[in-house]
């Protein structure tokens, strides 16, 4: 389905205002988080770096655990599938922010390793969002999922260490050409992902597709400003990290709409069902039951006098024991359930 005046799910409707995409609110948090990563760099550019890296390597395994543990009432194959690959998208991060120029944990002391190590990351995060709306359909094992996806990182991670990766930085000359074109594949990859989710967007989440439509667009202006800097220190180096801190932060709202708020919204649909079909059980069952009950004992006893047939009265008490039975089980039901007493 295809068809763009599809109205917006009963989910997406549901969806309190102030998380919706388009609520100031959902920005505040990176929005501030900006504003004092951008002042943090104006005095020491490689604080600024570890710490947006770290918000992002975060989000990535927060919005992992989340996807993890409630995909039984999700059921979101596709959102579970964006999250394993996001939580090893996080490791490849760490070890991006771990070899950063200047940083000194590592035997490393240039910028070509953790730009390398930022280029193949960049390419499986565009892969992984590009494949994301392919899997609706598909129930993975998860734990397989995430062991694949785990396989390919580490994959990279050698391919970067044996010294096989072709250069990405030249210190004192900047972004090699594999670099810059590279970063415009992703983006044309990305561009693929934005179409591929929209055109089979009635198989992706109605609440959480427009955070992934809103991620991919901070993800290509991230790529957009990877493309041209010649100082791994420099403003468009800045520019493409706040981009990507939204990018993430869109990525992590779209797992956390729709495996917690849309799971806890269908449990608070089904209590209030079930707190009305339990009053209706107090009032609408018990109230006629004691009716039948009272007059069958009124009839029993001949209180204004003879049935006029002996059946009548085997029929009476048979219809006075069955409503005692069938109010001791309703009693029996409520009995069970607090605050129904």
């Amino acid at each position: 389905m295809t068809d763009s005046t599809v109205p917006a799910s009963p989910a997406l409707r549901s969806i309190p205002a102030s998380l919706r995409v388009t609520a100031l609110q959902t920005w505040y948090f990176p929005a501030a988080l900006s504003v004092f990563l951008v002042a943090v760099a104006q005095f020491n550019f490689l604080v600024f770096h570890t710490l947006a890296e770290l918000f992002a390597i975060i989000v990535c395994f927060i919005l992992f655990a989340l996807a993890w543990y409630t995909h039984r009432f999700s059921r979101d194959h596709s959102l579970l599938y964006l999250a394993c690959g996001m939580f090893w998208i996080g490791a490849l991060d760490l070890a991006h922010t771990l070899s950063y120029k200047g940083m000194g944990l590592l035997p490393v002391n240039e910028a070509n390793t953790a730009t390398q190590i930022w280029l193949v990351t960049r390419y499986l995060q565009a892969l992984l969002l590009l494949t994301a709306p392919l899997m609706a359909s598909r129930n993975t094992d998860k734990m397989m999922l995430f062991l694949v996806f785990g396989l390919i990182a580490a994959l990279t991670m050698l391919w970067v260490a044996s010294g096989h990766f072709p250069d990405a930085f030249i210190e004192g000359q900047g972004l090699t050409a594999l670099k810059i074109y590279s970063e415009y594949v992703i983006m044309a990859i990305l561009a693929g992902a934005l179409t591929l989710i929209w055109k089979r967007r009635a198989a992706v989440a109605a609440d959480a597709l427009p955070f992934l439509l809103v991620a991919i667009v901070f993800a290509i202006g991230t790529e957009l400003a990877f493309t041209f800097y010649i100082d791994v220190y420099g403003f468009s180096n800045l520019v493409g990290h706040i981009l990507k801190l939204f990018s993430f932060w869109a990525i992590f709202q779209a797992v956390a709409v729709a495996s917690l708020i849309r799971p806890y919204q269908a449990l608070d649909a089904s209590n209030r069902a079930k707190d009305d079909f339990l009053a209706s059980m107090s009032h609408d069952l018990r109230t006629p039951l004691n009716s039948i009950l009272g007059f069958s004992d009124m009839m029993r006893s001949q209180m204004f006098g003879p049935l006029g047939h002996a059946k009548y009265e085997d029929y009476i008490s048979n219809i006075h024991a069955s409503g005692t039975h069938l109010l001791g089980l309703v009693n029996d039901i409520l009995a069970t359930i607090p605050g129904w007493w």
